[in-house]
C-alpha cells in the first residue's frame, strides 16, 4: 500500500470542511472544470458520506426527471452542502450508520482503515449539525426504499418540482442497468460496486472496529444528527400525506425548531431519572 495516500486522504477530509480550502484544491486537480462540484448553474445537491446509496440516489433522481440535470455529487465533503446553502441550492443529504457506512468504505478503500473511516464519518456529520435549516435529509435506507417520497419533501423544502421516483419494476430494471454500466467503466470490480453483491457482503465481516470507544464517538454524532432531524421529517411527511391537523404541525414544529434543556431535581432513591431518561431516548425527543 502507497503510505502517502491515508495522508492524502485525512487532508481532504480536514480541507472538506472548509469550501474556499476544498474547492481550491479541487480546481488544482482539476482544472478544466469538474462536473461534480457544486456550480452556480447547479439545480440540486446530493451528498453523504461514501457508501451511503449516493450513486443509487444520482441515478434515480437523474431517471425519474426524464432529462439531463445538472446534479452536484459525489465529492463526499461537507463544503458541498455548504456551498449550496450559500448559494440557495437545493441539497440533499443521505445518512447511513456508522458501522454500515465505515465497512464498506474500508472494502472499497482498504489504506483509509477503519480509524480514519470512522474519523471521517465524524468529521462529516459534525461539520453539518449547524447547518440543519438549509438541507434537506433521507436516510439509506429511505432513499433505497422511497426516493420518491425524499424527493417530494425535497420539493416540499425548496419549492422546487422535481419528479418523484417510482420504485416499480421498470424502473428498478433500468436503474440497475444504469448502475452496472458505471461498474463496467470504472474497472467492474465488485468490491467497489454499486449494487448489493454477496463477495463485498462477506468481505464486510472480516472488517474488525477499534475500542468501542472510538465507534461510539463516531456513533454518538450520527445520533445526534438523526435527532435533530427526525421530527422535521416526520412532520413534512405527514404534511405530504394529509394526516396531520394543525395542533399536531405546531407542537411537532416547535419540538424540531428547539432543543429542550431538563433538569430533573427531585428525591434520590428511586430510578425515576433514569426512567425519563429512557423514555425520552426512545421517543426521540430532542431534550
Amino acid at each position: 500500500m502507497n503510505p502517502i495516500l491515508p495522508i492524502l486522504y485525512r487532508l481532504r477530509v480536514f480541507a472538506g470542511r472548509f469550501p474556499f480550502l476544498f474547492y481550491a484544491l479541487h480546481a488544482l486537480r482539476h482544472p478544466l472544470g469538474s462536473p461534480f462540484a457544486v456550480q452556480r448553474d447547479t439545480e440540486v445537491v446530493i451528498e453523504g458520506f461514501p457508501r451511503s446509496a449516493n450513486s443509487f440516489a444520482v441515478a434515480a433522481f437523474q431517471l425519474a426527471q426524464g432529462r439531463e440535470i445538472a446534479i452536484a455529487h459525489h465529492l463526499h465533503v461537507p463544503a458541498q452542502i455548504m456551498r449550496a446553502i450559500a448559494w440557495k441550492i437545493p441539497a440533499l443529504v443521505i445518512v447511513r450508520p456508522p458501522q454500515d457506512a465505515v465497512r464498506s468504505l474500508v472494502v472499497r478503500y482498504p489504506h483509509i482503515g477503519v480509524g480514519g473511516g470512522l474519523a471521517a464519518y465524524a468529521t462529516f456529520h459534525e461539520a453539518l449539525l449547524p447547518l440543519q435549516d438549509g438541507f434537506t435529509i433521507a436516510t439509506f435506507d429511505q432513499v433505497i426504499t422511497d426516493l420518491g417520497t425524499v424527493i417530494a419533501r425535497l420539493n416540499h423544502r425548496f419549492g422546487t418540482g422535481f419528479i418523484p421516483f417510482s420504485h416499480d419494476d421498470g424502473n428498478l430494471s433500468r436503474l440497475k442497468e444504469v448502475l452496472e454500466a458505471r461498474q463496467a467503466a470504472a474497472g467492474g470490480s465488485v468490491l467497489a460496486g454499486y449494487l448489493p453483491h454477496p463477495i463485498r457482503e462477506k468481505a464486510k465481516g472480516f472488517i474488525d472496529f477499534p475500542p468501542i470507544s472510538r465507534l461510539f464517538h463516531a456513533a454518538r454524532r450520527f445520533t445526534r444528527f438523526m435527532t435533530a432531524w427526525r421530527h422535521r421529517i416526520n412532520l413534512i411527511s405527514d404534511r405530504l400525506s394529509g394526516t396531520s391537523n394543525r395542533n399536531r404541525e405546531k407542537k411537532e414544529r416547535l419540538m424540531a425548531e428547539k432543543h429542550w434543556s431538563v433538569y430533573l431535581s427531585g428525591e434520590i432513591h428511586s430510578d425515576w431519572r433514569e426512567k425519563i431518561i429512557e423514555g425520552a431516548a426512545k421517543a426521540s425527543l430532542p431534550v
